[in-house]
């Protein structure tokens, strides 16, 4: 795994010297692919960073939505290459709730990411939050299954975003049927949050 990110590391950067055509269908190839979950999830974060063309956008369009059932890496792909407000529900439709939305930090973790880098997809489920119930709900959910540091920037985010709106972040924790206990720590945090 780490051969492959040290080669697309050197791909991205090379870009200026070479066409990036072929970076775009090497990466573009491996989020289509059937591989490790992880080496998918890096071929996912790397392709929606990625600058592509108009003609390469136009292709890619095409490809996604010929597809039966896009998947997260497809709906992250097109959100973030888009930012139509069409492919955004999309990808929150697709982000996972509860244990399978920890999931995606533990992939993360086993990648070697720094413990502070939030994985892009809860970074941008984060950033839709702010005005989305849906992307409010799901991170929420994943308060009762992630633990350590993830916990921590989790429950981060979210006292963030109660501290912007209190009322939404409340109706989304009784809807989630969180313990008044972890709601209470959520509020304990925000107004530290607010003093700092």
């Amino acid at each position: 795994m780490r051969k492959l990110i040290i080669v697309l590391i050197l791909a991205l950067n090379a870009c200026s010297v070479i066409d990036d055509s072929s970076l775009y269908s090497f990466l573009f190839s491996k989020t289509q692919s059937d591989i490790s979950k992880s080496e998918h999830y890096q071929s996912c974060l790397l392709f929606a960073e990625l600058s592509i063309s108009d003609k390469q956008l136009e292709n890619m369009l095409f490809v996604l939505k010929a597809k039966n059932k896009q998947n997260l890496c497809d709906s992250y792909i097109l959100a973030s290459q888009t930012q139509d407000p069409i492919y955004i529900n999309e990808f929150i439709k697709h982000i996972p709730t509860g244990i399978d939305l920890s999931n995606i930090w533990s992939i993360h973790t086993k990648l070697d990411y720094p413990v502070s880098f939030i994985p892009p997809y809860i970074s941008m489920t984060r950033n839709l939050a702010s005005q989305n119930d849906m992307a409010l709900d799901k991170l929420i959910s994943a308060l009762p299954s992630v633990d350590g540091s993830h916990s921590e920037s989790l429950a981060e985010m979210i006292a963030d975003l109660y501290n912007k709106n209190p009322s939404r972040v409340i109706n989304s924790i009784k809807r989630n049927k969180i313990s008044n206990g972890t709601a209470s720590e959520i509020k304990q945090l925000a107004e530290y949050l607010k003093r700092n």
